[in-house]
């Protein structure tokens, strides 16, 4: 059912990540100046910031719904592509749940009790900035969590075996974890003016993750609904394919505003990817493993 490869994936991600990340910018942010992005300066913002933290907490137990069920779909799963594909779909889905729970308790944490994000803690001669430090988690796990969504299109609509074996995907999960590590990203700090600022560089791969996975994905999946003879299965297909499109908004609608309207808190942009995010994956849901009511409608 769930191979060993995923499960140390997951576990060996997160602690690779948060031991390096505790020691990367432990070094840097000890030569750096730093300034946290304190919510109590964005009062117009802060009653937004608690609803885009109760919006994440609905989200993440949602998506623990849809979980379960991909997973029963998996264990009664015949051929080893179709059990593959669902195996990449319930880790990309493990990965927004994992993503959700750390934005919320970061946000929740620096919202409610006011604390800044520069908060630190010094160990061993090390600048530890526990915000900086997750919210670099939540922004490695999502790029997974993509990538695990691709993966499964893949197996799923174009009928390959594809895994995070892969050399080409380890390829890609190396890249995707040097561009997330770099303190240099400033992840819940407001960036120093003097030094290299490379979030822009996250955001481009972040980008182009979800855009190969829109257009990809959406073409293959609306191939397959155009060659479907039943119309039930054509519909189905459709939401799919509409779940896979809606990731062309996930990263660019943020982008432009960051771009466009400065200023405003990133934790503003980060939550309507978010949201965007939770359309997609409960569209890909609701169309791969349909519930009887919607059925019904169809």
């Amino acid at each position: 059912m769930l191979k060993k490869e995923n499960i140390w994936l997951f576990m060996t991600s997160v602690i690779v990540y948060l031991i390096v990340s505790i020691i990367a910018n432990g070094i840097y942010f000890s030569q750096v100046n730093v300034r946290g992005i304190e919510i109590v300066r964005y009062p117009q913002y802060k009653l937004y910031v608690m609803i885009g933290v109760m919006f994440l907490a609905f989200a993440g137990i949602i998506t623990i719904y849809m979980t379960y069920y991909i997973y029963q779909a998996l264990t009664l799963a015949g051929d080893e592509i179709k059990r593959q594909s669902l195996r990449n779909l319930f880790w990309g889905f493990i990965y927004y749940i994992s993503v959700a729970t750390i934005f919320v308790l970061i946000f929740g944490i620096a919202g409610i009790l006011e604390i800044p994000t520069s908060i630190h803690y010094n160990l061993m001669g090390l600048k530890i900035l526990p915000f900086v430090v997750f919210t670099g988690l939540g922004n490695f796990l999502l790029l997974i969590g993509l990538l695990y969504i691709l993966l499964f299109s893949i197996n799923e609509y174009a009928k390959k075996e594809l895994s995070v074996k892969n050399s080409k995907i380890v390829i890609v999960l190396i890249l995707i974890f040097i561009i997330a590590i770099a303190p240099t990203n400033y992840y819940a700090l407001e960036p120093s003016g003097s030094s290299l600022y490379t979030r822009p560089l996250l955001l481009l791969t972040d980008l182009i993750l979800a855009l190969s996975l829109a257009l990809y994905a959406s073409a293959i999946t609306f191939r397959t609904a155009r060659h479907a003879t039943n119309p039930k299965t054509k519909k189905r297909l459709i939401l799919v394919g509409l779940g896979f499109l809606m990731f062309l908004f996930v990263f660019t609608i943020p982008l432009i505003g960051i771009i466009l309207l400065k200023g405003i808190p990133l934790f503003f942009w980060y939550t309507i990817g978010f949201m965007i995010n939770f359309i997609s994956i409960t569209l890909i849901y609701l169309g791969l493993l349909t519930p009887n009511w919607l059925m019904k409608w169809l």
